[in-house]
């Protein structure tokens, strides 16, 4: 049976980032996300999108891949095989790998419920989801980083303590299309002005309600710190992946050896080498703005785990430590 693009009506050859589109369409949307695409009002916003007319306005086309379910994460930089051939993206590449495996694991260990309806989390489920997604990108790590597997267990894990917790959040942040959603890997979200569904089991849970007034200020501030600039700086996913690398390797961590500090720093000079020809290559801006505006996400990290450890001591003070558990462990606390 002939199918044809949601975009233009044109024929369609398969599903593209979440989409059924033909080629044109698919790749005119991987342009604008990889180009930082910002739609500009040239026109009423009711131009007609076909196979004749798709290139006439570039919003209205774009406006209307996001509105068929077109999706900007699922977007991956091009890797050509020049760059191949010039090793120009190696660190991309690997944790690209790290990517797919991820996605797999997802699909085999969680029931996806609530991707589409914004099914809320409550911390039950979290805990479970959190814990055992935590294990797999733990288990997988030396995919995304093969130099992480020659280093002693216990420097390791100070490297992983500082990022699971954040890779889990940020890639949470980065999937949702909803400013106040974090998404995890059974597609429930925890809504930031809603957090007494997270606490509260039922309407008259006082428990839970104590819980969420203890709590809720420090899931305000997460979204303060960290989900409105990831929102701002609108990654794509190849800078989301340099993103999470320069999470991985940092080289001034509390406990961390100068053997693995200066392997850090040699991996963390690489990764800049490798953003900014990324963006030379790909960013339809300043470079090194955008440069710019991918590290200063760095702090903003820091400071979401800083968050963290600051409600663990509430968690002890008030002996709710199982409401966030999971998170804690990641964390080493």
């Amino acid at each position: 049976m002939r199918t044809f693009c949601k975009v233009c009506s044109s024929s369609a050859d398969s599903f593209n980032f979440g989409a059924l589109t033909c080629r044109a369409c698919s790749a005119f949307f991987r342009r604008c996300v990889l180009q930082n695409y910002e739609p500009i009002n040239s026109c009423d916003e009711k131009c007609e999108i076909s196979a004749k007319s798709r290139r006439l306005c570039k919003n209205c086309r774009f406006e209307k891949c996001l509105s068929i379910g077109m999706k900007q994460y699922k977007v991956v930089m091009k890797i050509t095989p020049k760059s191949l051939r010039q090793n120009s993206f190696l660190h991309l590449i690997d944790i690209e790998k790290f990517d797919k495996k991820l996605e797999i694991a997802k699909t085999m260990n969680f029931e996806q419920t609530g991707n589409k309806k914004n099914d809320l989390i409550n911390y039950p489920v979290f805990n479970d989801v959190f814990a055992r997604y935590s294990e797999i990108v733990m288990e997988n790590i030396e995919i995304a980083y093969p130099q992480s597997g020659g280093i002693e267990k216990s420097q390791r894990n100070i490297l992983l303590n500082n990022f699971v917790a954040p890779f889990i959040f940020i890639e949470g942040a980065f999937i949702s299309e909803n400013l106040s959603l974090w998404v995890f890997p059974n597609g429930e979200c925890l809504d930031s002005n809603r957090s007494e569904c997270f606490y509260m089991m039922h309407e008259n849970d006082e428990t839970g309600a104590i819980s969420n007034k203890l709590f809720k200020p420090y899931w305000v501030k997460m979204h303060e710190k960290l989900r409105i600039p990831l929102e701002d700086a609108k990654l794509n996913k190849a800078e989301l992946f340099y993103l999470f690398s320069l999470i991985f390797w940092d080289d001034k961590l509390d406990g961390q050896s100068e053997k693995v500090s200066e392997l850090c720093r040699i991996q963390r000079q690489k990764l800049f080498t490798e953003l900014i020809e990324y963006e030379k290559q790909w960013c339809s801006t300043d470079t090194s703005l955008r440069i710019g505006k991918i590290l200063l996400l760095l702090p903003a990290v820091q400071s979401a785990i800083q968050i963290m450890s600051e409600s663990s001591k509430i968690h002890v003070l008030y002996d709710v430590h199982d409401h966030h558990s999971s998170v804690f462990k990641s964390l080493g606390f």
